[in-house]
């Protein structure tokens, strides 16, 4: 491995795949390391094919064994300083890919399921607390509104009684206002009244209808004449429904005519 790497560190990068990463343009090669002890490096095809770890003694015997399996001709040496540049250089130029591949991560099945479930528990407690928060917080707003509504239902049913007593209080007081009408009025139609006096004057009569009012029960009316006053009094009478006829005021102009203003009172039924 890498010099200097703790073994309790996450990551263990082999020396091995740094040479490799490195001289991976050599395609049938024995390279040789001068360092203490000696390594060697095989590559055929391409390929890293063996990583051996000898002594001085060993290396001539190995390299022709090496030679032989392989058929590989081409053997190339470096220094011991060579060889850490080498490392240095290649170290550098790790990729987070290379880096993931020696990622030294055990997975244990029972530790991962304990995790995801505390990971998984804590966003639902507080999901829990949230939903129950929301909950109580609604459950609040719908009782605080029904209590709201209740007492509206409640102010609109005693308004609605005592509307409904205004009312028939005041049908009631309609009714004994209709009785007492019907029983002291005559019930006569006021375009029969409006005729009657205004033809209360003939054709042939030297006399014409000035003005009528009708107020409630008390009708008034202005004829200008150069008949006789009772004449008229007589016709007024003469209709049945009419009493206390009288002649408020009567006066002359200049031209000779009179002008006489009549008064009466519509008889009531009992009458």
């Amino acid at each position: 491995f890498t010099k200097q790497q703790k073994v309790l560190k996450k990551i263990l990068i082999p020396e091995s795949f740094l040479i490799y990463k490195e001289l991976g343009n050599y395609k049938d090669s024995i390279l040789i390391y001068d360092t203490n002890p000696k390594k060697v490096y095989v590559i055929a095809n391409g390929k890293l094919k063996n990583v051996v770890v000898i002594t001085n003694e060993d290396a001539n015997l190995l390299i022709d064994i090496v030679k032989n399996e392989y058929n590989i001709s081409n053997v190339e040496s470096f220094t011991a300083e060579s060889y850490n540049q080498l490392l240095e250089k290649s170290l550098s130029k790790i990729t987070f890919s290379d880096l993931f591949s020696f990622l030294n991560i055990k997975f244990d099945r029972r530790s991962i399921m304990k995790l995801l479930f505390q990971k998984l528990t804590y966003p639902f407690i507080v999901f829990l607390l949230i939903y129950m928060g929301v909950s109580y917080f609604q459950n609040y707003f719908m009782q605080n509104q029904l209590h709201q509504l209740t007492k509206v239902y409640q102010e609109l049913k005693h308004n609605n009684v005592t509307l409904k007593m205004q009312i028939r209080e005041h049908n009631r007081n309609v009714k004994d206002i209709n009785k007492l009408l019907s029983s002291q009025f005559q019930d006569v139609d006021p375009f029969k009244i409006a005729y009657d006096l205004y033809h209360i004057v003939l054709p042939n009569d030297s006399a014409v209808v000035q003005m009528f009012s009708i107020n409630f029960d008390v009708v008034k009316l202005r004829i200008k004449m150069h008949d006789k006053t009772v004449k008229y009094l007589k016709r007024l009478n003469a209709l049945g429904y009419y009493k206390n006829v009288v002649i408020e005021n009567t006066f002359e102009q200049k031209n000779g005519e009179k002008v006489c203003v009549y008064s009466m009172a519509i008889k009531a039924k009992s009458e």
